[in-house]
C-alpha cells in the first residue's frame, strides 16, 4: 500500500515549485513458512561431473548449519519507504534553471527479523538553454538511490534458509550527468545525449532460490 502527494506553486510569473510525499508499504506473506525442512544435500561434483559424497566433516557442517535454520522463528517480511522532494524551475533570459532536493527514508525487515533502515538526501540541478526557436541544448546533473528489495513468497518460506539482511546496509546511490541537444523545426526534428552514470554502495543480493544455504544476506558490494 501507498500514496503520493504532489503539489505546484507558482511564486513568481516565471518560478514555479513543485513539492511532495511518496510513501509505500510493502509485506510479504509467504503461504507458510517452512525452515523446518530445510535440507542441505550431502552430495558434491566430483572431478568426472558425478556425484559424490562429502567427507564427514562437511556432513557434520550440514547438520549444524540446518540447526541454525530450524531455529528460527520467522516473521512475514517488510519494508517501508517514504520521500519528500522539492524543486524550482526559474525561466530567464533564453534559460530554464531548475534545482531540487529529494529526501529517501527506507526501513526493511527481513523474515528473520533483522531490521535496518538507512536515508540520503539527494540534490539535482538542471540547465536548459535556448538560442533559437528551433534549438536547445540541457545539461543536468543528480543523485538518486535506491533501497533494498523484498524477496517474493517463493524465496522467504525459508525452505531453501535464511535469507537476511547485513548490518549496516545502505541504499545505492547513483550519480548522473547527462547532456543533449534537442532540433525541431516542425518538418524535421532531431535530438540527441551523452550521459555517465556512477553508482556507490551498489546492493549485491542473493540471487538463486535454487541454491540451499543457511543464511543469504544482501550486502552492499
Amino acid at each position: 500500500r501507498g500514496a503520493n502527494f504532489n503539489f505546484d506553486s507558482r511564486l513568481a510569473e516565471q518560478t514555479l515549485l513543485k513539492y511532495g510525499i511518496n510513501y509505500r508499504h510493502q509485506e510479504i506473506k509467504p503461504q507458510a513458512f517452512l525452515n523446518s525442512k530445510f535440507e542441505i544435500s550431502d552430495k558434491k561434483k566430483g572431478a568426472d561431473g558425478k556425484e559424490v559424497d562429502v567427507d564427514d566433516a562437511q556432513k557434520e557442517k550440514n547438520r549444524a548449519n540446518e540447526k541454525i535454520v530450524h531455529a528460527y522463528k520467522l516473521s512475514n517480511p517488510t519494508k517501508t519507504d517514504t520521500g519528500a522532494y522539492i524543486e524550482a524551475i526559474h525561466e530567464i533570459d533564453g534559460f530554464t534553471l531548475t534545482g531540487g532536493l529529494r529526501y529517501d527514508r527506507f526501513k526493511v525487515k527481513t523474515h528473520d527479523g533483522k531490521t535496518v533502515s538507512s536515508s540520503n538526501l539527494n540534490p539535482s540541478f538542471g540547465v536548459i538553454w535556448q538560442p533559437h526557436e528551433h534549438w536547445s541544448f540541457s545539461a543536468s546533473h543528480n543523485y538518486a538511490s535506491r533501497s533494498p528489495r523484498l524477496y517474493d513468497a517463493l524465496q522467504t518460506h525459508g525452505k531453501r534458509g535464511i535469507i537476511s539482511i547485513a548490518d549496516g546496509t545502505k541504499a545505492e546511490r547513483a550519480r548522473n550527468t547527462e547532456i543533449g541537444f534537442n532540433y525541431n523545426d516542425g518538418t524535421f526534428a532531431a535530438n540527441g545525449s551523452y550521459f555517465w552514470q556512477t553508482i556507490k554502495d551498489a546492493l549485491a543480493n542473493p540471487q538463486n532460490r535454487h541454491v540451499s544455504a543457511a543464511v543469504r544476506e544482501a550486502v552492499n558490494a
